[in-house]
């Protein structure tokens, strides 16, 4: 997307004022992309630190905060064909920013898992959380996005014991397809769960029936 002429991208951002010219360095020379919405107003960004255990295991810890994106922020592009939101932590994205766009624009709305199942503790600690208000997000979604831990910890019973609470490196395919059945039925169009180096399960419906596909990594 950002080598084409034809193509605008525009990153809508929040950051600390001290960070704007390295962010603007960084993405210097690409054609197509439209920096002017990287504003520094509140002179807030987001901080994180990681460490990774392994492939798919990480210790995170934050120390800044970005502030929300709001509606405010989007009330000159509601002539984009596609917002894509990429929330790394569960603040950043307001939900009434979804709902105003689902009412004022036409545009596909994409929207990544990882910032709703990601919590920020006080003593900045960076945690994996149950996406508890799901069902409020899900009809202003069109396209949801996330990896196998997340689709976990969006797919919960009401009640559970101690002793209940696992997380599965394997995707259980049954259950996958239940959750994504019940985000179809809320409104999304789509559903892709990322489930490592196999691939990405993709979830739809077609003549008002569930249609599951696995599409396989590509190998870099």
């Amino acid at each position: 997307m950002l080598t084409g002429n034809k193509n605008e991208v525009i990153p809508v951002s929040h950051l600390r004022k001290v960070d704007l010219d390295n962010v603007r360095e960084v993405f210097k020379g690409y054609p197509g992309l439209n920096l002017n919405h990287l504003t520094v107003k509140n002179d807030q960004g987001d901080i994180i630190s990681l460490r990774f255990v392994d492939m798919n295991n990480r210790l995170e810890r934050q120390t800044g905060f970005m502030d929300p994106i709001v509606p405010e922020d989007f009330k000159r592009l509601l002539n984009c064909k596609v917002f894509v939101f990429i929330p790394i932590s569960d603040y950043e994205i307001a939900l009434d920013t979804l709902k105003y766009l689902k009412k004022n624009s036409k545009g596909i709305i994409v929207f990544d898992a990882h910032g709703p199942t990601t919590g920020c503790m006080v003593n900045g600690e960076r945690l994996r959380k149950f996406w508890v208000d799901r069902d409020l997000w899900l009809p202003y979604i069109d396209v949801l996005k996330m990896n196998l831990e997340e689709a976990q910890a969006s797919w919960f019973k009401k009640e559970y014991e101690s002793s209940d609470f696992t997380i599965s490196e394997e995707p259980n395919r049954e259950m996958l397809r239940t959750f994504a059945e019940h985000c179809l039925n809320k409104g999304v169009k789509a559903v892709y769960i990322t489930v490592d180096s196999r691939g990405c399960l993709v979830y739809f419906k077609q003549r008002k029936k569930i249609v599951e596909e696995m599409v396989s990594a590509v190998k870099v």
